[in-house]
């Protein structure tokens, strides 16, 4: 978009009109040509001419330069109505067409975003999660009180895993918080976050991401490979997500979730850890999203405490695994609501997907 707009301008501004005006100014100036002469301490003389036509050629170049620079340093100011002031804010380009209703953009909206995103953004422990914040913040304000059915997944009714029938995401219910999972983190920093719309307070830990995204090893960053002893390598980033092909495909699937009822899982990694399982240890996940989560319930991809949580070498089943203090803490106050799942190819992604 920068460089198209840099073109634009430079072809503007070279036209031969404004070429003509500036030759008739400059040539009054100049008589077609100057001469510097100086002298080094040497007493070396050099003579520098620069002609009429290379001086109006520099000229312009330098006004090209500063009016691209100037658009460039603006340009994502000019789609968010944010005025960024750091680097990681530069990255934060949603335009305000995402909150469209009936073709109409909702300047409302667009404003009731900015606000929650201005909430959370300087919050130290979303310092390098910006992309993941806005991303999530965009889609709950703009789907919290009606997700459209085009974004498919469970906003059409569906059948659970045991045969129960269950109703369609309409709406997310309890707006009280938006859970982030930032998977463009490594592991084992915090990349989980719950954060309070109310207060804007934000709590984070560790999560784990699939087994399935560890591969192939190639497409992991070098920076971000682990040796794992007999193990092997893994990928400190899930680089490789999916809706799941089969129940062990241990893919983690990234976008918008609605956080279901919970149960009691009596898998070993689900009940160790401190403080001890006190009821439920998991909660189920609706995928929003066809072809792109809409197949969690389906393959048990759960949200659950994890005792492995933080640990370096380990990964889940393709579920977002947590610290188990975090999730006895809020998995009573946090079910209905909306958890988002950040990955590295939303990363370039102008906007949600619905």
């Amino acid at each position: 978009m920068c460089m198209k707009t840099t073109i634009l301008l430079t072809k503007q501004i070279l036209n031969l009109t404004l070429i003509s005006k500036l030759k008739s100014i400059l040539g009054l100036i100049f008589n077609s040509k100057f001469n510097l002469k100086f002298n080094s301490k040497f007493k070396s003389k050099f003579k520098l001419n620069l002609t009429f036509n290379s001086l109006l050629v520099l000229i312009l170049s330098v006004q090209c330069l500063t009016f691209s620079y100037s658009v460039c340093a603006n340009e994502v100011g000019t789609d968010t109505a944010i005025s960024p002031t750091r680097a990681n804010d530069r990255h934060v380009a949603l335009p305000a067409a995402y909150f469209t209703y009936n073709g109409e953009v909702s300047t409302t909206k667009h404003q009731e975003f900015l606000a929650l995103y201005n909430k959370f953004k300087d919050n130290p422990a979303l310092s390098r999660s910006k992309i993941a914040l806005q991303r999530a913040l965009a889609f709950f304000t703009r789907n919290k009180n009606s997700i459209p059915k085009n974004c498919g997944g469970d906003t059409e009714a569906t059948i659970s895993p045991n045969g129960e029938e269950l109703d369609a995401v309409k709406k997310i219910e309890n707006q009280d918080f938006v859970l982030l999972t930032d998977y463009t983190l490594p592991n084992p920093t915090d990349r989980f976050f719950i954060l309070n719309i109310k207060t804007g307070q934000v709590e984070s830990c560790p999560a784990a991401h699939g087994f399935g995204s560890n591969e192939p090893i190639a497409d992991c960053p070098k920076e971000n490979r682990l040796k794992c002893g007999e193990r092997g390598t893994k990928c400190s980033i899930p680089i490789n997500v999916g809706n799941g092909v089969g129940d062990n495909s241990g893919l983690t699937s990234r976008g918008p979730f609605i956080i279901d009822a919970g149960y009691k899982s009596e898998k070993k990694s689900f009940n160790e850890g401190q403080p001890a399982t006190q009821g439920i240890n998991a909660l189920n996940l609706r995928g929003l999203l066809a072809n792109v989560n809409d197949r969690a319930l389906e393959r048990s991809v759960v949200f659950h405490r994890a005792s492995y949580a933080g640990q370096e070498c380990s990964s889940s089943a393709g579920c977002p695994a947590i610290c188990p203090e975090l999730f006895e803490q809020y998995k009573d106050k946090v079910q209905n609501s909306l958890m988002y799942i950040h990955t590295v190819e939303d990363q370039n992604r102008r906007q949600p997907d619905c």
